[in-house]
Formats: C-alpha cells, sequence, structure tokens
C-alpha cells in the first residue's frame, strides 16, 4: 500500500482481487489476469499474470512507467 501508483494516476495492489479458484486475479474492468510463468528472487517464488485486454492501451495509460512494456504484469510474491 506505500506504492506510489495512485498518486501517479495508475491501478494499485488493492484494485486487483485473486480468485483462487481460478488462479488468476480479476482487475478493476473486471478483466482477467491469467497466471504465465513463476520465477524466483532472493529467494522467493514470483508467480507472473497478465492479461492481453489491455494491448491497445497508449504508453500514458500503461499501469507501468516502462514505455517498452508490451504486456501488462502483475506479480505476486510468495505463492507456490
Amino acid at each position: 500500500m506505500t506504492s506510489g501508483a495512485k498518486a501517479a494516476g495508475r491501478f494499485g495492489k488493492q484494485d486487483f482481487v485473486y480468485v483462487a479458484a481460478e488462479d488468476v486475479y480479476r482487475g478493476p474492468a473486471g478483466e482477467t489476469l491469467t497466471y504465465r510463468y513463476a520465477s524466483e528472487e532472493d529467494g522467493k517464488t514470483l508467480r507472473r499474470y497478465w492479461t492481453t485486454a489491455l494491448q491497445d492501451v497508449p504508453a500514458e495509460g500503461r499501469m507501468h512507467d516502462r514505455p517498452r512494456a508490451a504486456r501488462r504484469t502483475l506479480g505476486a510474491r510468495g505463492r507456490a
């Protein structure tokens, strides 16, 4: 909750709901972010979720500050 996402006009973690039965996240507009892959960082498992529903959003509307991001991801730490 300490992220500056809201202040920068982006969605924050609290805007996404994890649906355990489906292993997906639901975004604020109802889009589904599906699990894609897991990696390990600093001894923690990072599970990556993303949606293809936002591919046509202009760079200034993206979730990330990186304009080259081809997809929008949501990383969840500690889920195995």
